[in-house]
């Protein structure tokens, strides 16, 4: 597969962490473990599941196949790039209340074909614009589904996987200032390579169409815990961006030397406050977003700011009426380290 970037397009890309995809993708792993990584908790998944997640499955499993090469599905993408599980799955509800394009996006796989798609079972596969449109319920029905299946199987797992995430974009956003997005996207996947303005994708012999993006852009969204050779991609023949899917290795997956117990090392350095506000900044966050989210006044963060900014572990600068702060590279380096 290819996807031919023009400069406008190069310049609409961006990374996303989607709860969503990592719910797509857990629900395939119950059917296909191998898409995971050795050892993951995505292979332990099945006593997790709750009966109201069937509607969901259904739709999965209706056309999957042990070696799933391409899994058509509807899959809106939220311009967001830190959409929560509840705009995702709105924006999946109001698919039937809208005009849609004639064909669903793909999510594509390397492998043998086979089709999947959140659309009737009776017809798998297909996601076509008369069945959007002609069941709302359905939709609604389907989005309840998932939220049931995403709190049992991926909220347990999921402040430890966006805190994986978030250190793994902060150090892609580090590469491609220093070298460009050319040449930090090979660096996501084995089965990527990048040339002559494309991104050429192995997809193990499976013809698979060229994608000009144009103006569109890519939407690159990472999988924690996915197998290396695993990569998706999703796209629609009407304006919205194209989602590329990619693995990324669980660090908490290694193994711990026998005997000892896991340390929080950075809290060791920095203590466990300012390990806290280290860990919640990730590509970059305000002094008001960062309150809200570790539950602490804005003085409080503007404190640990300032003995941080001292140790050069990040840099604030303003942005509007907004103060912002990013990590440094000694910052990223720390928080990879200490993972």
């Amino acid at each position: 597969m290819r996807l031919v970037f023009t400069a406008a397009g190069l310049a609409r890309t961006t990374f996303t962490i989607s709860p969503l995809h990592h719910t797509l993708f857990a629900a395939l792993c119950l059917r296909n473990p191998g898409y995971a990584a050795t050892g993951s908790f995505w292979r332990d998944l099945a006593q997790r599941v709750p009966p109201r997640a069937a509607a969901f499955l259904e739709r999965v499993d209706a056309g999957t196949t042990a070696d799933t090469g391409f899994v058509w599905m509807s899959a809106p993408l939220m311009e967001s790039t830190r959409p929560t599980l509840g705009d995702e799955l709105e924006a999946l509800a109001n698919l039937g209340g809208a005009e849609q394009p004639a064909e669903p996006y793909g999510f594509a796989y390397p492998g043998q074909l086979g089709d999947v798609g959140l659309s009737d079972p009776a017809r798998p596969g297909r996601c076509d614009a008369a069945y959007l449109r002609g069941n709302v319920s359905g939709l609604r029905e389907v989005a309840d589904a998932v939220r049931a299946f995403y709190t049992s199987c991926i909220a347990p797992e999921w402040a430890g996987i966006r805190r994986q995430l978030e250190t793994h974009l902060a150090s892609r956003a580090e590469a491609v200032c220093l070298h460009g997005l050319g040449h930090a996207l090979p660096k996501l996947s084995p089965r990527l390579r990048w040339g002559d303005s494309t991104l050429h994708i192995d997809t193990s012999g499976v013809h698979a169409p060229e994608v000009v993006l144009g103006a569109r852009g890519l939407a690159l969204s990472p999988l924690l815990s996915a197998s290396q050779r695993f990569v998706a991609v999703a796209f629609s023949p009407d304006a919205r961006r194209p989602v590329l899917a990619y693995p990324v290795a669980d660090e908490r997956s290694e193994p711990m030397a026998r005997g000892t117990a896991p340390v929080d090392a950075l809290a060791r350095v920095v203590g466990h406050a300012r390990a806290r506000v280290l860990r919640s900044i990730g590509a970059g966050r305000a002094t008001g977003e960062l309150a809200q989210s570790l539950a602490v006044s804005a003085s409080t963060v503007s404190e640990h700011m300032t003995a941080l900014r001292l140790a050069g572990l990040v840099v604030t600068y303003r942005e509007g009426r907004a103060v912002r702060h990013v990590l440094t590279a000694l910052g990223h380096r720390l928080l990879e380290s200490s993972v």
